[in-house]
């Protein structure tokens, strides 16, 4: 069930932008860095700041 729900939004964040990088830290643990393009950094911003999701603000 995990694995099904991980693939489905790995799936949709590339779809949308969303690239994954496989990091070591120095310790050497290792870690997934995520980079979000600006249209996508600008509707987490707008989330976390109030305004709701993005599809709240698109239906009205």
């Amino acid at each position: 069930m995990l694995l099904l729900f991980s693939v489905v939004h790995l799936t949709w964040g590339r779809s949308m932008g969303i690239i994954t990088v496989e990091k070591m830290s120095q310790s050497g643990m290792p870690y997934t860095l995520l980079m979000y393009p600006p249209e996508i950094q600008k509707e987490i911003v707008s989330f976390f700041a109030g305004s709701g999701s993005c599809q709240e603000s698109e239906e009205g």
